[in-house]
């Protein structure tokens, strides 16, 4: 049964329930989605609860929308760049997004949305964010610098974990990891692949 809407809180409302709150009430009205659920993670539980208040359950949209039953064949390539130059990619990246007005574009976003909307948990926002708040007189001459030293170290960081897992991943569902293109069998994507691997190191699992 569909909730009147005069009753219904969005997002930015639910932000401030607390974790408690949220799991008590996906708890009550799915339990099925509570178990499933990371009951930790308040933006999912948040998500899970405006799906409630709308009048409909996350686990059957879960269910209705599944691709577990689905078997295809893959090829799966990864591109990884030696390490050095990852690094100075994302220095080089990080810099143009400061260039670029990250900062400004940041505090217009807060004065028009709040400081809780989703967008501004990614990369670089986060980081722009906590340095506003934290920021006085004194440490604004020092600002960009500061805002680019936390921008690169936390992406750097994100793009560990996404190259620790894909490391990962192999050996967990027994995949057979090449370092060479030789025994690739699809004949259309050799030539694009002959042109990645002058510039990274190419490693596919089929």
């Amino acid at each position: 049964e569909l909730m009147d809407p005069s009753e219904v809180m969005n997002g930015e409302e639910l932000e401030e329930c607390t974790i408690e709150e949220l799991q008590f009430e996906l708890k009550e009205h799915d339990p099925q989605a509570y178990e499933l659920i990371d009951q930790n993670n308040k933006r999912r539980l948040i998500r899970a609860v405006e799906v409630v208040r709308q009048g409909a359950l996350p686990s059957q949209l879960h269910a209705e929308h599944s691709f577990s039953n689905l078997d295809y064949s893959a090829l799966i390539i990864l591109l990884e760049l030696e390490r050095e130059k990852l690094y100075q990619r994302i220095n080089q990246r990080t810099l143009e997004m400061l260039k670029s007005g990250l900062v400004d574009e940041t505090t217009s976003l807060v004065r028009h949305y709040g400081h809780k909307v989703a967008a501004l948990q990614a990369l670089g926002y986060r980081q722009v964010l906590d340095q506003l708040v934290d920021t006085n007189e004194h440490a604004e001459q020092n600002l960009e610098q500061d805002l680019f030293q936390e921008i690169s170290k936390y992406t750097r960081r994100y793009a560990k974990r996404q190259l620790t897992f894909w490391r990962n991943e192999p050996e967990k569902s027994a995949w057979k990891r090449r370092k060479t293109l030789k025994n690739v069998s699809k004949e259309t994507l050799r030539p694009l692949l002959q042109e990645i691997e002058k510039e990274v190191h190419l490693y596919a699992w089929s």
